[in-house]
């Protein structure tokens, strides 16, 4: 998905005058895949798993500070990280069901 992010923004920059963050699935984006980050954590990667979070973190800063407009057009469930990639763009045209959920580990 990281990857995706600059190739959009490459792309964005030299053929097109705005990016749309859309898909065709059942729902906009469930979130990461927790148990490869629970794996991951059992497994002690901490270093892989703080690189992996500043890679992301720097696609949504490169996201919201492109040179054209991003917008995102969530539906269906949009978590975790796909709340965040439509918070990072400039505009968002959300369906009438969708439904964003943000969490933080430990809150209630």
């Amino acid at each position: 998905m990281i990857h995706m992010v600059y190739w959009a923004l490459e792309e964005l920059s030299r053929d097109f005058q705005a990016l749309v963050i859309a898909n065709d699935g059942d729902h906009f984006s469930v979130g990461a895949n927790l148990m490869m980050v629970l794996l991951a954590a059992q497994e002690g990667e901490w270093d892989d798993l703080d690189a992996t979070v500043r890679r992301f973190q720097s696609a949504l800063m490169a996201m919201k500070y492109a040179p054209r407009p991003v917008v995102a057009a969530p539906f269906g469930m949009t978590l975790g990280g796909g709340l965040e990639v439509v918070l990072h763009s400039g505009r968002a045209q959300a369906s009438a069901e969708s439904y964003m959920v943000w969490w933080r580990w430990g809150s209630d």
